[in-house]
């Protein structure tokens, strides 16, 4: 009975793991110090405040003077500002005043590693890994250092296909041609600014463009950026240039023309994410490509990939957030992460003649680390999806960044949390390994008494549970400490593949990238080798078949680990070897060491 239990819980996570492989996207490619949000968005304001109608006349220009500016506006031709950070490098462009590329300067490309043993491709990649490292190692071959490129999370070859930061006059998302319809601002802003290096001398900059519709209303965006900081801040002025009153809603996009960290899916959820109305709102593809308009109280929407983001914060209530994206892409096309486009509409409002229209904004396009984005107060830590066991997986992912303080490498760490799981586990697996040899040594027993009374189901139990009692065994004793150790296992597998200290981060020796698969195979090989011989240690119980059964999981373990992140490898391998050895000193102390 409780080998059948052990069973199904060892069936139950091969059917998890078989999932993850066949039914989720594959996935796609360390820090310096921590970044802090701007201290703005930690602070309560007063939302309604950013907005207001002014009855008042201004001195703006009215009627046939708009024709004139109009003309004069023609005469603009686009250009680029560029814009330089610590953290990031941006450019805009001044049609459309939009972002056209964003630059993270401390987070690069990594290998793309085929995580699926069962393709061709993922045996070619390590054969090509395996004549590369010992090429080098050997000193048969120079090793140069390729030039890794920046995470693009807005990237334009052409402004027609990027428009981040993109005003969109009146709410046509309804209409055939979406988001990026005529009714889009596509003429050339106006703007004195020009390039932007900032600093800690120089820790902030802010840029004004200036864009007259056809209908009479003046747009101006000023776009604020930091030096210490992944967020900026954008306002949006909108002027009533007529001698009359008029009403204008208009939206604010983020895409399409993503950057290289949205190209491929990873074993979590990448796309539109959104915290409306108190809670998170996933936006998966639909068999159609129908727009989504969605009313409520917005706390931001992104566009979110595994390591990477970017969101847009309004700083009132009433907002709608817009989401446009293809049902199906191209196989070697762009992916549909990439063309989708996501935005913030207002509801018209009436602006009185001369009168103006305000509303506020906060972007983030960055990492996603957790402990600078829970400062926020807004829930954009929730960008970070760390899955069913999320309240075992912060913590574990806090310890294993602790011991980072204490020794800068990421392995090491691992390494170190580890072994204090096991220590804390030990009495726990200590419990369960002397029960089950308990229950093994009873089977000549147990065969006997099901025989003897096999025609008497009530009798049989009642001896059963009359031996189990004689000799002080409890029939769960075995499973039960195994069940409380399976959630920590899944947290820390959930949190090491979304923690983005992992990502890019070396250990030792041919293990570069603890995100990724071991490029030699050689942990996960190890791993097999060591659960087989836990296998061997641990007593089993239950007919022949059950036994062979159980003695193929090592091998089955084995080919899911290949394409699993070295990180996890090296956790689950480490964890073996505690456990065999543990066994053995069990073993020895009951006289029974068997190998």
């Amino acid at each position: 009975m409780e080998k059948r239990t052990l069973l199904a819980i060892v069936l139950s996570l091969m059917v998890i793991l078989i999932y993850q492989y066949l039914f989720v996207p594959e996935p796609s490619k360390p820090p310096l110090k921590e970044q802090k949000v701007s201290e703005e968005t930690h602070k309560s304001q007063d939302k309604s405040s950013h907005s207001g109608i002014i009855s008042e006349a201004k001195d703006y220009p009215v009627g046939q003077e708009i024709v004139k500016l109009l003309e004069e506006q023609k005469k603009e031709k686009p250009k680029d500002i560029a814009i330089e950070t610590e953290k990031y490098k941006a450019v805009i462009n001044t049609d459309g005043a939009r972002i056209v590329s964003w630059k993270l300067k401390n987070y690069f490309l990594t290998d793309d590693h085929e995580n699926v043993p069962w393709k061709m491709v993922f045996w070619n990649r390590v054969g090509n890994s395996y004549k590369s490292y010992f090429s080098r190692l050997i000193g048969s071959k120079t090793y140069i250092q390729e030039k890794r490129d920046n995470i693009d999370l807005f990237q334009a070859s052409d402004l027609d296909k990027a428009h981040c930061l993109q005003l969109m006059i009146g709410n046509s998302i309804k209409e055939d041609d979406g988001m990026a319809g005529q009714n889009t601002f596509n003429g050339v802003f106006h703007t004195q600014g020009g390039n932007v290096v900032l600093d800690s001398e120089h820790p902030k900059e802010t840029i004004k463009f200036s864009y007259i519709t056809s209908n009479g209303f003046q747009v101006e965006k000023s776009l604020t950026f930091y030096n210490d900081t992944y967020q900026f801040d954008v306002e949006v002025l909108t002027k009533n240039l007529k001698e009359f009153k008029d009403t204008m809603d208009y939206s604010i996009l983020l895409g399409p023309g993503l950057g290289n960290s949205f190209q491929k899916g990873a074993h979590k959820y990448e796309g539109p994410l959104s915290w409306l109305d108190g809670k998170k709102i996933k936006y998966k593809p639909g068999k159609n490509a129908s727009d989504i308009q969605h009313q409520g109280n917005v706390a931001w929407t992104a566009m979110t990939s595994n390591y990477f983001f970017a969101a847009a914060i309004p700083q009132k209530e009433e907002s709608e957030v817009l989401i446009s994206r293809p049902a199906s892409v191209a196989k070697d096309g762009p992916s549909i992460n990439q063309l989708t486009t996501i935005g913030l509409h207002y509801p018209a409002r009436e602006i009185a003649s001369g009168g103006f229209e305000k509303d506020s904004y906060k972007f983030y396009f960055g990492p996603k680390q957790y402990k600078v984005l829970e400062k926020a107060g807004i829930h954009l830590e929730q960008v970070v999806d760390y899955g069913f066991f999320s309240i075992l997986a912060k913590p574990l992912i806090w310890l294993l960044n602790w011991f980072y303080q204490w020794m800068p490498n990421y392995g090491i760490a691992i390494i170190l949390l580890t072994i204090l799981i096991k220590i804390v586990f030990w009495p726990l697996t200590d419990k369960s390994f002397r029960s089950m040899k308990q229950m093994q040594d009873m089977q000549p027993k147990l065969a006997g008494l099901r025989e003897k009374h096999k025609g008497d189901p009530k009798k049989l139990n009642e001896e059963l549970m009359g031996m189990y009692k004689e000799k002080g065994i409890n029939p769960m004793g075995g499973c039960l400490p195994l069940l409380l150790q399976i959630p920590v296992f899944f947290a820390l597998y959930e949190g090491l593949m979304v923690a983005i200290e992992l990502r890019a981060a070396p250990f030792m020796f041919w293990i570069t990238d603890l995100s990724v698969m071991d490029p030699l195979l050689i942990t996960p090989i190890l791993m097999g080798i060591t659960m087989y011989a836990q296998q061997k240690m641990t007593p089993m119980a239950g007919d022949a078949t059950q036994v062979k059964m159980m003695m193929m999981m090592p091998l089955v373990f084995t080919v899911f680990f290949l394409g699993f992140p070295s990180g996890l490898v090296i956790y689950w391998l480490l964890n073996n070897i505690l456990t065999v050895g543990q066994h053995y000193l069990i073993l020895k102390k009951m006289n029974a060491v068997t190998l």
